[in-house]
């Protein structure tokens, strides 16, 4: 039985993103499949059945895809090199360091014209 975390993230038009998230990697779908422990198979058969993948398989999906693949396939939201060079560094600040990073985004965002702020 799914856990309602599990079910919140999946739901919305998450499967349509995997496809995208596939289809863009480059690696044909075998090597997916291999590459995540599946049999050779398997990410062409979900696909083309479009069948909902358990979630330990998800998981092993989302790592092969990579971390930005992996955001925007769970909310929608595109992750660039830049977002995650932003995150990675955000996350090895202590608690205070995050404190002065979020007030130093603050200003900037009410320093910024509002026809520059994303919708």
């Amino acid at each position: 039985m799914r856990s309602v975390l599990v079910r919140l993230l999946m739901n919305g038009d998450w499967f349509d993103r995997l496809e995208k998230a596939v289809l863009a990697d480059g690696r044909d779908m075998k090597a997916l499949s291999l590459a995540a422990g599946l049999g050779q198979n398997y990410v062409q058969q979900m696909l083309k059945d479009r069948k909902e993948p358990r979630i330990g398989t998800f998981v092993k999906l989302l790592g092969v895809l990579g971390r930005s693949s992996a955001i925007y396939i769970i909310t929608g939201s595109e992750f660039s090199p830049i977002d995650q060079q932003l995150f990675e560094a955000a996350a090895t600040l202590d608690e205070k360091g995050k404190q002065h990073l979020i007030a130093a985004f603050a200003a900037m965002r009410a320093a910024s014209p509002e026809r520059d702020r994303p919708s």
